[in-house]
């Protein structure tokens, strides 16, 4: 794997791609990285007691440690239903993606062999989430996981997923390949958690179509890894459906966490909302490019998109470009980015009230989080976000 990452990939092909555009192209090298180590047996058991803590009452639970499948649990009442929720070693994806992930995903299919598929039957209902967690402890490893969810129709479920590593963890590569779809009527919310060592690296895909009525909500956290790349796909495919996505990114260092996202409108009626937040410390850098496209059979689109920068350093970036391609003449359609740092008056009061610069600086930052941080499906997720950016302004 690693022969053939270093042999055939060239960076240098992305440079006048204007998906990459502000982008540290020299960060995005696949060689050097190897198949994770057989992980020790202590450490296994370790992280397979905290997802059993976190993840207290699911309607399932899957324990990845460098790719390996450590530990999967299905609730009676999950099981009863017909429920699949499994590791998989090959998925059938039926998108495409694109946004400038395209070879990189040609690597990722070639090799991935670490894949989750949940399927949830048609007029079925699980109000408890279904949970992954993928820990990588393996120094110089390469994983390579996908995930596929099916909603059926009427059908609604949870899925929190948690990419994490300790924090003294050396640098690790991980590229993901995520697919969601969801039918006519159901209702589906993913929580999404990345808290990877500094020096890692993740470039990671995720395409999601909702049918007729359809809703589905997602909540991104990215947190760790030197450089962090996201490419999403929103598409409204059927009459009145409603997509709502969210994001947080907490960046210090030298890191740079890029997002990059398609609003897609081929029906009628639809809503899509969507907001990025990203909060800058030191020398980091964050970008965020957004699009919304609207076919022109989807009239009475209402589509909004929204960026905001919280900026705590003089040496940070923000570089944001939104967009958009309105094919259709009868829909409503905004989106902006606004820029700032963190509001005197509110920090003076604080310091005022003999709170120390670094805790009133945190709960302004916090307080600038909480919207998306309270839209999480599941609290275990909020308390693991809240524990994450507490040990990140804690190294200050």
């Amino acid at each position: 794997m690693n022969a053939h990452l270093s042999e055939s990939w060239n960076s240098a092909s992305l440079v006048k791609d204007e998906a990459w555009r502000f982008a540290q192209i020299s960060r995005v090298r696949l060689n050097g990285f190897s198949a994770p180590a057989e992980p020790d047996a202590a450490v296994v058991e370790k992280y397979i007691d905290e997802a059993r803590r976190r993840a207290l009452g699911a309607s399932g639970i899957l324990v990845f440690v460098d790719e390996r499948l450590v530990f999967s649990q299905l609730s009676d009442e999950a099981l009863a239903a017909g429920a699949r929720f499994e590791a998989a070693s090959d998925i059938p994806f039926s998108t495409t993606p694109r946004l400038g992930m395209e070879a990189l995903i040609q690597y990722h299919d070639a090799v991935s062999r670490s894949g989750v598929i949940l399927s949830v039957p048609a007029e079925t209902r699980f109000d408890e989430p279904f949970v992954v967690f993928r820990w990588q402890c393996s120094a110089g490893s390469a994983s390579f996981p996908a995930s596929r969810v099916e909603i059926g129709r009427n059908g609604f479920a949870k899925l929190c997923e948690f990419y994490s590593a300790d924090a003294e963890a050396d640098a690790t590569l991980t590229l993901s390949r995520n697919e969601i779809l969801v039918a006519d009527g159901a209702e589906f919310s993913r929580d999404f958690v990345q808290a990877l060592a500094p020096a890692s690296k993740m470039y990671r895909t995720e395409n999601v179509v909702a049918g007729e009525n359809a809703t589905v909500r997602g909540v991104d956290f990215c947190l760790g890894a030197l450089h962090a790349r996201t490419a999403t796909e929103l598409c409204a495919d059927g009459r009145d459906a409603l997509l709502d996505w969210r994001a947080l990114n907490v960046a210090s260092g030298d890191q740079e966490i890029d997002w990059r996202t398609i609003q897609r409108h081929a029906a009628p009626g639809a809503r899509s909302n969507l907001l990025c937040k990203n909060a800058l410390l030191d020398r980091s850098r964050t970008i965020f490019s957004g699009s919304i496209l609207v076919d022109k059979v989807a009239q009475q689109t209402n589509a909004v998109q929204s960026c905001r920068n919280l900026v705590l350093s003089e040496d940070a970036e923000a570089h944001s470009l939104p967009g958009l391609e309105i094919d259709a003449n009868d829909v409503q359609c905004s989106h902006g980015a606004t820029t700032g740092t963190l509001d005197a008056d509110q920090l003076f009061y604080l310091l005022q009230r003999g709170l120390p610069e670094a805790d009133a600086r945190m709960l302004l930052t916090l307080g600038f989080m909480d919207e998306v941080i309270n839209a999480c499906a599941g609290c275990a997720v909020a308390d693991f976000v809240r524990e994450k950016i507490a040990e990140k302004f804690g190294t200050r």
